[in-house]
């Protein structure tokens, strides 16, 4: 967890591998499309380790990749609509205008599991 901790953040802004080309050995990540499913997964991880060793690093990574999807990414903008549904992803242009039920059941999974954390 702590190598992708290491490596999934750029300027400051929590980031997972794009779907856009990935991430082959040897070359750089792909940083579009981002998927709600991975940041959510990330934030689960974090929340795991958070339950089982009680540092708070690992509290406060979720929090920080939570924050991924109210506008804490790379393009700034968040990822919830206005009706509280979650975009499909992040590309070089913004938020998806999709919000898919993965997207959506990824995004309450995460949110869940903070709230039961804090």
């Amino acid at each position: 967890l702590d190598v992708l901790l290491e490596h999934l953040l750029l300027n400051n802004f929590p980031v997972v591998v794009g779907n856009r080309g990935w991430w082959k050995k040897g070359e750089k990540m792909a940083l579009y499309d981002q998927q709600p499913i991975d940041v959510s997964y990330m934030i689960l991880a974090c929340l795991e380790a958070y339950e089982g060793i009680r540092e708070k690093i690992y509290l406060d990574k979720a929090k920080f990749y939570y924050s991924w999807f109210w506008g804490n990414n790379l393009k700034n903008l968040p990822m919830i609509k206005d009706n509280g549904g979650c975009s499909d992803g992040l590309s070089e242009v913004g938020p998806s205008e999709n919000s898919g039920a993965e997207s959506n059941i990824c995004f309450l999974l995460a949110n869940l599991g903070l709230q039961k954390a804090i």
